[in-house]
């Protein structure tokens, strides 16, 4: 049975995870701020900060899954948030590269996170693996900063797998969460002329994909984690209302968001239209390829 480390295990994205590689009889444990035990589930402390960590997180462990990074969308970016943004990322990576080198350990298998803000705004229909933006920008810096501390791990002769994440949908939080507000209201509401491109997946896919990863061992390097079908923001939003009772769907001014959001407004203004062709090639099969049926699993 293989053992399998998770950092950022609490988040969106490792609980639903977590759920899954148990489902599927494996070992998980996490690291965290705080030791302890959630939901049967052994928890070890580290400090990305100072870069400590618990070694005994690392006992038999074959496989780390580093998602960790605090929350993009979460606070408002200031400056010193926005460090912060990037420096949780590049502290989670280069605490646990820290302890791979400079230990004996059996991890042979490493895969991080990131997310197609990689691209900035490349408007190439279709954007691959390959594709860079050479203009640099807030979510720029931080994904290329973020992937090269991943791409450390690989320096130890361990098979490194980075995922960009496209938005990812939920009913546990993230991006759909805060689009479904307004249906409480009977209202849909999408963002300026509602043409910005959303490359989402599914979260049970995304964890699909990371457990493919896992046993896989011909997988590494960087892969996009997106749905076959992107669509644009007005198609998510009356997708949604179709099955939810909707009375009206109305756009939102790009400077509204403006001013509720400040410079977090340019996440949702992202349009990006990415392939997921490269996870194809390898096997893998998504379970909603299309936005009509991901969303009919989650609201229904």
């Amino acid at each position: 049975m293989k053992k399998i480390l998770i950092a950022g295990g609490s988040g969106l994205i490792g609980s639903r995870l977590t759920e899954m590689l148990l489902q599927k009889g494996y070992s998980v444990s996490h690291l965290s701020r705080k030791a302890g035990n959630k939901n049967g589930v052994e928890v070890f402390e580290w400090n990305i900060d100072s870069h400590n960590v618990d070694a005994n997180a690392f006992k038999g462990v074959d496989t780390i899954i580093n998602l960790a990074g605090a929350g993009i969308a979460d606070k408002a970016w200031t400056a010193s948030r926005m460090k912060e943004i990037i420096d949780s990322r590049k502290n989670a990576a280069q605490t646990i590269f820290n302890f791979l080198k400079n230990n004996p350990n059996q991890v042979t298998n490493y895969i991080g996170a990131s997310a197609i803000g990689y691209y900035g705004n490349l408007t190439k229909h279709n954007l691959a693996e390959e594709d860079i933006y050479n203009e640099k920008d807030f979510m720029t810096d931080c994904c290329t900063q973020w992937e090269d501390a991943h791409h450390q791990i690989s320096t130890l002769n361990i098979r490194t797998t980075i995922f960009r994440i496209g938005i990812v949908l939920s009913t546990k939080g993230g991006a759909l969460k805060e689009m479904m507000n307004p249906f409480k209201f009977f209202t849909g509401a999408y963002f300026g002329d509602g043409n910005i491109m959303t490359s989402w997946i599914h979260i049970d896919d995304l964890c699909e994909a990371i457990i493919y990863t896992i046993e896989n061992k011909s997988i590494e390097g960087v892969y996009n984690a997106v749905a076959s079908n992107p669509v644009t923001n007005k198609e998510l939003i009356k997708a949604i209302s179709k099955i939810k009772t909707t009375l009206i769907i109305m756009p939102v001014p790009k400077f509204v968001l403006q001013i509720m959001l400040g410079k977090r407004h340019v996440i949702l203004f992202q349009s990006l239209h990415v392939s997921n062709k490269k996870i194809l090639i390898t096997s893998f099969k998504f379970k909603f390829e299309k936005i009509n049926e991901a969303l009919t699993d989650l609201l229904k």
